[in-house]
């Protein structure tokens, strides 16, 4: 009898050892990111005022996991939140809310068309001194609209530039400011 109950509590530490291991082992078990989704960076609430004068909002974006541990449950659902980004083509992302399983935030493209002279494309109003579209017309001249996609960039002249630094982005793209009192 002594005996017997020796060896089912051996088996019961092993067990429990097992299964400790295991536990351990799966909550390390954490998904790697694809290089488009490496490339996405990860914007700081400072960073935001910049990012939207600049850059173009394309929708929110939502991770998941399913792990039971919570560092390994939060990193997954980092790691799926960027890889849903880096799908719809996102350059930045905001972390804005959520708890370890889910995670949600906010994708945007910074990215630019960089003219033959190596300055950011603009609006501008070719043949006459305007600066909105309708004036332009008044005023006999055509509106080239700013490029804001690739083909429309390579179809003026420019290069398509993904921007991974939001302060380098050209001055030009944030909208103008007026000073005040004017």
């Amino acid at each position: 009898m002594n005996c017997w109950i020796r060896q089912t509590s051996i088996r019961s530490l092993m067990l429990i050892g097992i299964l400790l291991m295991l536990s351990g082992i799966l909550s390390c078990a954490t998904n790697r990111l694809s290089a488009p989704a490496a490339k996405i960076r990860l914007l700081a609430a400072e960073e935001m005022e910049d990012c939207k004068a600049k850059c173009e909002f394309l929708t929110h974006v939502t991770g998941q996991s399913s792990s039971l541990s919570s560092s390994a449950s939060y990193h997954n659902s980092l790691t799926d939140l960027m890889e849903n980004a880096a799908r719809i083509g996102a350059t930045h992302l905001f972390v804005n809310l959520g708890e370890n399983a889910i995670l949600r935030g906010e994708a945007y493209r910074c990215a630019y068309c960089m003219r033959s002279d190596g300055r950011a494309d603009t609006s501008t109003c070719e043949g006459a001194n305007a600066s909105d579209p309708n004036s332009c017309q008044v005023r006999g001249g055509i509106w080239m609209s700013i490029a804001r996609d690739r083909a429309s960039c390579e179809a003026k002249g420019g290069v398509w530039v993904l921007s991974e630094d939001i302060s380098r982005l050209p001055d030009e793209l944030a909208p103008t400011k007026k000073k005040p009192g004017k």
